[in-house]
């Protein structure tokens, strides 16, 4: 019996039918008289039969695309009896499915609320804010934003209600957020999600996260341009203002001559020829100066540390540094070298997040144009947006 395999192909050498590798995925026909099929996502994608001039009519990216000199414009001549195909495995499917309905006019299958659990389907009602996110990523790469016009006023109504009641709401979302605001032109939100990165977030290993174990903040690769570089400016800000006040404290303490002058000590004694060198003073600030130390080593926090070497988040550093213990020993001293810190740490969180700069403005206001939320009433957006940072202050 001959052994010769060169006159017939072997399976493996066989390229793979199209017809049963898209068979693999769920078809939605989104319109019958498609003559394009999108298979979207890899293991675990969808099949959507759509129309190849509504696609590109709505997005210059798949104008390009499918009417280019790229492959996938290759389409296969009528009489090989084969189905124009074009894969798309990095996009998501269930948020493609969404964006096909809105660009093919099925308005009745777009869902019109945000489930801020995270627990439901898109099922035309509801969208997850995870799928949401995904679909902003979408229409920010295929250049479809201004295609969500007629909803994006009431998703991010629903995404403001769950941050500004603190419903649940993820502080792993918190990336999430920060994109979802970027995309649909929403400064006020967009402000919010900085500050719970700047107050909550720490920093490990010059990688600022949710906390040690949780991935790097936008770790997927959607950040707005520059955001990790502008937050940690912040935080690094707001943790040199908040170590410079007991800094400043234990400085002076620590003079060696201070011209007789009292700096703490309400309780003095008057300097008088029995008493030239002020001792009850002198006693009471050493013993204040002993108590921040002792306090500061109790939080690890001594020798104070550089700004940039600190791990912890703001909130968690605002919180030991409210709980130092700069209480005079001596008896009947009620002094304290820091009487007033916690409002002093209260107004400089207040002051954590300063106006955004102008390319950040610039670019949430030409977003907000495109998806319509800039003709909303101004008066309700502060007020909710007040009512945020009050909650996450």
């Amino acid at each position: 019996m001959s052994t010769d395999n060169s006159r017939a192909p072997t399976d493996e050498s066989k390229p793979p039918k199209q017809e049963n590798d898209r068979s693999k995925f769920p078809r939605t026909i989104v319109d019958p008289d498609g003559d394009l099929c999108l298979v979207v996502g890899d293991k675990k994608g969808s099949a959507f039969v759509v129309c190849s001039k509504t696609v590109a009519r709505a997005s210059p990216v798949w104008k390009k695309l499918l009417y280019g000199e790229f492959a996938e414009s290759l389409q296969p001549s009528k009489d090989s009896g084969e189905e124009w195909t074009v894969r798309l495995p990095d996009d998501n499917p269930g948020s493609m499915k969404v964006l096909l309905n809105i660009i093919h006019s099925r308005f009745d299958q777009v869902p019109i609320k945000v489930d801020m659990s995270n627990i439901c389907t898109i099922d035309g009602e509801q969208i997850t804010f995870s799928d949401l996110f995904l679909l902003t990523v979408l229409t920010d790469k295929y250049d479809l934003t201004r295609n969500l016009r007629p909803w994006a006023t009431t998703w991010l109504e629903d995404v403001r209600a769950a941050t500004t009641h603190n419903l649940k709401f993820s502080m792993t979302s918190m990336d999430h957020l920060c994109w979802i605001a970027w995309e649909l032109g929403d400064e006020g939100s967009f402000t919010t999600a900085i500050k719970h990165i700047v107050l909550d977030f720490v920093k490990i290993e010059d990688k600022i996260r949710k906390d040690p174990y949780f991935p790097e903040l936008f770790s997927l690769g959607y950040e707005p341009a520059y955001t990790l570089s502008l937050v940690d400016g912040y935080r690094k800000e707001t943790i040199k203002n908040m170590l410079d006040l007991v800094k400043g404290a234990v400085e002076k303490l620590l003079q060696r001559d201070r011209g007789g002058a009292q700096l703490f000590c309400t309780q003095g004694l008057r300097k008088t020829k029995t008493n030239p060198n002020l001792e009850g003073t002198i006693n009471c600030e050493t013993t204040m100066l002993g108590a921040i130390i002792q306090s500061l080593h109790a939080s690890q926090l001594w020798p104070i540390p550089n700004s940039k070497k600190v791990q912890i988040s703001v909130s968690a550093l605002a919180d030991k540094l409210r709980c130092l213990d700069s209480q005079s020993r001596l008896p009947n001293h009620p002094c304290r070298a820091l009487p007033n810190i916690a409002t002093a740490l209260d107004t400089i969180l207040d002051k954590a997040i300063p106006p955004l700069p102008e390319a950040y403005i610039s670019h949430l206001k030409a977003q907000a144009e495109k998806t319509g939320i800039i003709c909303q009433d101004l008066g309700l957006v502060t007020q909710t947006l007040a009512l945020t940072i009050q909650e996450v202050s």
